[in-house]
């Protein structure tokens, strides 16, 4: 009777709580008790399984029935309107309490949560066995009809160890996370981000880097719904930090501000396209970049060194002439650096080529668009002595059709591509190429990250990541 005083305190007032579900029980005006009225309260932590709400309804009537039974024969009956039939099972027998406290006793068990401790008691094991499977942590091997009890037992309830549980064993650290955001592209699936020969080289650098001197894991996000505040929120939930590479996202910038998250932003220009509305957005980030144009310039300088006057410069077709209203930011330097490169020597002549647009645009159809190209301007390649390519994919097909017109790059004439792609380092013919520092670039994420894990009040940083020359005699 006393395990029951305070449960039937609340009974007292009228209501009674469970860790999933409020009933309520008041006499109404024929004097019948009021059915239980089933209503979802705050969840626990993980591993609770709520019953459905069907179910609990049905429940709550059979427990209101015998409620029902057990208060008629306690008065008779006959209830004043707007009493408490708790403060009937006040005055009533100490048999009647025991009655109401076997109810009660059933509606928690009904409404439990599932832990390891319901799996212990199902499986009839204890519950630092069921720990013990759970983790792999046991130190003798358990017997196979041990491991067939427990694994039932958790099959049968549906049961899963939640994270949460798991990050509160004293034993469990959490591992840093860094999430990657590829900013043009974010919709897309994970590993055709990991597979676009842009950022591929780079992000194999950066989370070697950040595994082995931080401790941390790089995961590469897919936002499906960049518009969304709910999805920013979710994915950007267990990071510590966010490094993006290209066009900037409004709710991402407003998301990492108010969570003080840092983010690192990446990109090959000093200047950065935005999506969505900026106005009272805080976008506070650290900015590496490194510049196209001038990249251009110094392939330029270097053929020209080389005595070559005469030069051709292949584009992609992600220009602002050809897609005005979301052309490639790079694409329109290199273009830029070109011009600026031919307009400050006199001496030399060019002429710009760019494939044709088209929707279903990818880097690695360039190359086809690239060959397209130059069968239709047969005429540009072969007057040239030296061709300068938006990249390394449009380089190597601006090759493979320079050698079907019988021409041999690196004697015929020179051959430049952009960007030092894993995936061309070993074709053949071999081509003169540029790039970021990789190292560099590794390097100073890094120390941005260790600074901003400490630091949140400095400033942003804005850092120009220096480029390299690679020509083919270079290993």
């Amino acid at each position: 009777m006393c395990g029951f005083g305070g449960k039937l305190d609340k009974f007292r007032r009228g209501r009674y709580f469970t860790s999933q579900h409020r009933a309520q029980v008041f006499i109404t005006a024929d004097g019948l008790p009021r059915h239980f009225q089933d209503r979802p309260a705050r969840a626990g932590s993980g591993g609770a399984k709520f019953p459905a709400v069907g179910d609990a309804r049905r429940r709550s009537s059979s427990l209101s029935s015998e409620i029902d039974d057990s208060a008629r024969s306690v008065r008779g009956g006959a209830f004043p309107e707007g009493v408490s039939l708790m403060k009937l099972v006040r005055d009533a027998s100490c048999e009647r309490y025991v009655n109401y406290g076997k109810i009660i006793k059933r509606m928690e068990a009904e409404t439990a949560k599932i832990n390891i401790n319901t799996i212990a008691r199902l499986a009839k094991v204890s519950t630092s066995t069921v720990s013990s499977f759970i983790n792999g942590t046991e130190v003798f091997p358990f017997s196979p009809e041990t491991r067939l009890r427990v694994k039932e037992a958790m099959r049968e309830l549906n049961y899963r160890p939640h994270i949460g549980g798991i990050l509160m064993r004293r034993s469990a650290q959490r591992r840093g996370k860094v999430g990657f955001v590829m900013g043009e592209d974010c919709c897309q699936p994970v590993l055709r981000t990991a597979a676009n020969p842009l950022v591929q080289r780079f992000l194999c650098d950066l989370e070697d880097a950040i595994n082995t001197r931080l401790n941390m894991s790089l995961e590469i996000l897919r936002i499906d719904g960049e518009d969304s505040r709910s999805v920013w929120n979710t994915q950007l939930l267990e990071l510590d930090c966010l490094i993006n590479f290209g066009q900037l996202n409004n709710l991402m910038c407003d998301t990492l501000f108010r969570r003080n998250l840092p983010m690192i932003e990446v990109y090959s220009t000093g200047e950065v396209r935005r999506h969505g509305d900026f106005s009272g957005i805080d976008a506070e980030f650290d900015f590496l970049f490194w510049r196209n144009d001038c990249q251009i310039e110094r392939l330029f300088e270097h053929f020209h060194a080389m005595g070559k006057r005469r030069f051709l410069f292949i584009s992609s077709c992600n220009i602002k002439a050809l897609r005005p209203d979301f052309y490639g930011y790079d694409a329109e330097m290199k273009l830029e650096g070109f011009k600026r490169a031919l307009v400050s020597h006199p001496d030399c002549s060019g002429r710009i080529l760019s494939a044709k647009n088209v929707n279903d645009f990818n880097m690695f159809r360039e190359f086809e668009l690239t060959r397209e190209l130059l069968r239709e301007n047969r005429d540009a390649l072969e007057a040239a002595e030296a061709v300068i390519c938006h990249n390394d994919i449009v380089a190597q097909g601006a090759a493979s059709i320079a050698m079907e017109f019988g021409l041999q790059p690196g004697r015929d004439l020179e051959l430049s591509g952009e960007g030092d792609f894993r995936e061309f380092q070993y074709w053949h013919p071999k081509i003169t190429t540029s790039s970021v520092d990789y190292a560099r670039l590794t390097d100073r994420i890094c120390e941005l990250i260790e600074l901003r894990r400490s630091d949140r009040k400095s400033p942003p940083r804005k850092i120009e990541i220096p480029t390299l020359l690679i020509t083919p005699g270079r290993a």
